[in-house]
């Protein structure tokens, strides 16, 4: 789950040098290219500033697009992780429905989140064992589990 500092600092990493490095890139651009068109009449000084300025604005477009996307990417990450924290909150409640609401929030989210489905499946996993009757200890039990911890490590490898 991505916490408020690994935001803030992604957030300055991107920042930092890309940026600077564009905006001096287009201002030499423009200056290169100023001196090298060399417009002579007033209408022709005009129609370069005005293009410069359209493509300065397509560029701010594209760059505040950018950043619209990243922060929508963002709030999706943060609304997985309190739904998932609230799922969790649920579980530990003493009523019956109140869980059941924790394990159908928790399925829907392994649903709609792929990298966190394994974690819900394996939170799901000791919740059952942790709420079930002792007579699960059984050889039978411990055969299930085994195949189950089995499929799950090669779930896991072929994911990765």
């Amino acid at each position: 789950m991505i916490t408020d500092m690994q935001i803030r600092r992604s957030l300055r990493r991107v920042f930092r040098l890309p940026w600077v490095l564009a905006v001096l890139v287009s201002v030499l651009i423009f200056v290169l290219a100023f001196r090298y068109l060399s417009p002579s009449t007033f209408a022709e000084r005009k129609d370069f500033i005005q293009l410069a300025a359209q493509i300065l604005g397509g560029s701010l477009l594209i760059a505040g697009l950018y950043f619209t996307w990243r922060r929508i990417e963002i709030a999706k990450e943060e609304q997985i992780t309190e739904r998932f924290t609230r799922a969790i909150d649920q579980l530990g409640s003493e009523k019956l429905e109140i869980r059941l609401g924790g394990i159908y929030a928790l399925e829907r989210i392994a649903r709609d989140s792929k990298r966190d489905h394994w974690t819900i499946m394996e939170v799901l996993m000791a919740f059952v064992k942790a709420n079930s009757p002792n007579h699960l200890d059984s050889d039978s039990a411990k055969i299930d589990r085994e195949r189950y911890s089995s499929r799950n490590k090669c779930n896991r490898t072929a994911r990765e």
